[in-house]
């Protein structure tokens, strides 16, 4: 109805799910610096840039969970993670993430990149050991022409990715992840 008051055409929604893109747990990754200053993300990283040795991954003070109006966010070992069940899609959390790890996606993906990280393979391999190191062997192994690497970092197609999984199975990082949303919904 609000569609047809202001003369244009009403399209379908696509709902979406906020995802981090980060897998840098305190296993996975170190920390670079000794930070004590002020317990937010925003600050840390005015600090060199975070005080993890990825540049690109989840700082871990939680500002993206202060402000998810939901309570969807929680930290788990060190990265934010969003619980899919409680997550709105607003959007709020993606603002409020100064590495911007956290993308919104559509509710109905099946794979996620789990990993921000633009940095070259040797250096993304001293900082994580889950990082992206952009070797395309997803970009070469999707049937679908789904995922392109740009800039050492893998991108998903969403309106191609068919959930074939090869993609996650072939990333020697394990920085793909299978997901499943629809429990959630």
């Amino acid at each position: 109805q609000i569609a047809a008051l202001l003369g244009v055409e009403a399209e379908d929604v696509v709902e979406k799910i906020a995802v981090v893109q980060c897998a840098g747990t305190c296993e996975a990754t170190s920390v670079k610096a000794d930070y004590r200053g002020i317990p937010s993300c925003a600050a840390a990283k005015l600090f060199y840039g975070g005080d993890g040795a990825c540049s690109s991954g989840c700082l871990g003070y939680g500002d993206c969970a202060k402000v998810c109006p939901s309570g969807a966010i929680y930290n788990n070992n060190g990265v934010a993670c969003v619980d899919p069940a409680k997550c709105t899609g607003c959007g709020m959390c993606t603002k409020a993430c100064p590495s911007f790890v956290i993308r919104l996606v559509p509710a109905d993906a099946k794979t996620v990149v789990a990993c921000s990280s633009k940095d070259k393979g040797a250096v993304a391999v001293k900082a994580c050991k889950t990082s992206c190191i952009g070797c395309k062997k997803c970009e070469n192994t999707c049937p679908a022409g789904a995922i392109k690497v740009e800039d050492n970092f893998a991108k998903i197609d969403y309106t191609k990715c068919v959930g074939c999984n090869a993609c996650t199975e072939v990333c020697p990082r394990h920085a793909i992840k299978s997901v499943d949303f629809s429990k959630a919904q």
